[in-house]
């Protein structure tokens, strides 16, 4: 991976055309994700802030909604960094702007990727509120998500939009247990067993387990 970012960094400066600048991007994320991996948030932190550079520069240079996207990935990487680090509003500053490009994509593109993506944003914005106890916020940004979902599991019925709704469903049990509305999420945790079995089997063990670790809260 070294050597691949060091033939990146090259190309780049020789070049400095949107394609080598944005291979170079990518090859930085990965750097950084290996970095994360290996216990080593200071040298993520660089491959990913370099990254989110370069990331930006596209944006205001080709403005298409690749380049925007791209953006967002390297938001959300150099996010769930500084959550593990337990910064919290650092992540969230980071996250929110994701959202604000997922949100514009969405409206702009109105296709099933886009939309996805709007909702993968609003559960990462869901799990930060949940983590710092507001409930309330969570289950605003989870419900979004969830409107999102069920639209796109109707529009498509694939194995990956019936398990991203599952999640949602997970989420929106979770929250309302958290808001004390048992009757509410047992609603929705009824329904998300309802769809396990529509799930691809890979994904069916994982998400009974995790159904199964918020059943004690219904005896």
């Amino acid at each position: 991976l070294g050597e691949c970012l060091d033939i990146d960094r090259a190309l780049a400066a020789q070049l400095n055309t949107p394609k080598v600048r944005r291979d170079l991007s990518v090859s930085l994320n990965k750097t950084g994700d290996l970095a994360r991996a290996r216990g080593d948030p200071v040298a993520a932190k660089v491959a990913l802030q370099e990254s989110i550079i370069i990331a930006r520069d596209l944006v205001t240079r080709l403005g298409t909604p690749e380049a925007r996207r791209d953006l967002s990935v390297s938001l959300n990487k150099i996010g769930v960094l500084a959550w593990d680090q337990g910064d919290l509003p650092g992540a969230e500053a980071v996250f929110r702007e994701s959202l604000n490009i997922h949100r514009a994509l969405a409206a702009q593109l109105d296709t099933p990727e886009a939309r996805r993506d709007l909702s993968l944003s609003l559960d990462r914005i869901g799990d930060l509120a949940q983590a710092r106890g507001d409930h309330a916020a969570a289950e605003a940004t989870y419900q979004e998500s969830l409107e999102l979902r069920r639209a796109l599991a109707a529009q498509l019925d694939t194995p990956q939009a019936q398990c991203d709704l599952t999640i949602s469903l997970y989420n929106m049990t979770r929250v309302t247990l958290d808001l004390g509305d048992k009757d509410q999420a047992r609603a929705f945790y009824d329904e998300g067993l309802a769809l396990i079995d529509r799930l691809h089997p890979d994904d069916q063990a994982g998400a009974r387990e995790a159904f199964a670790k918020l059943a004690t809260a219904f005896d």
